[in-house]
């Protein structure tokens, strides 16, 4: 698991991603984007969904961590 910050509009936004470490061999990426409509979620609530899908698929799971509205 590793966070990335790149840039955004108005401020960095983080991705998590999980990457499951027996896999040796090239990906599928899945991009994860939690629920929770711009007001509720983060990459912590979705951070056991995550790391799931990426054990159970075999993928490399990118979680955006989106900001929320005010």
């Amino acid at each position: 698991i590793q966070d990335i910050p790149i840039s955004g509009h108005a401020q960095h936004i983080m991705l998590r991603c999980y990457r499951p470490t027996f896999e040796k061999r090239v990906l599928p990426i899945v991009l994860y984007c939690h629920g929770g409509g711009f007001v509720a979620g983060g990459l912590d609530e979705a951070d056991h969904q995550a790391s799931v899908l990426a054990a159970q698929v075999g993928a490399w799971v990118v979680s955006v961590g989106d900001s929320l509205a005010p």
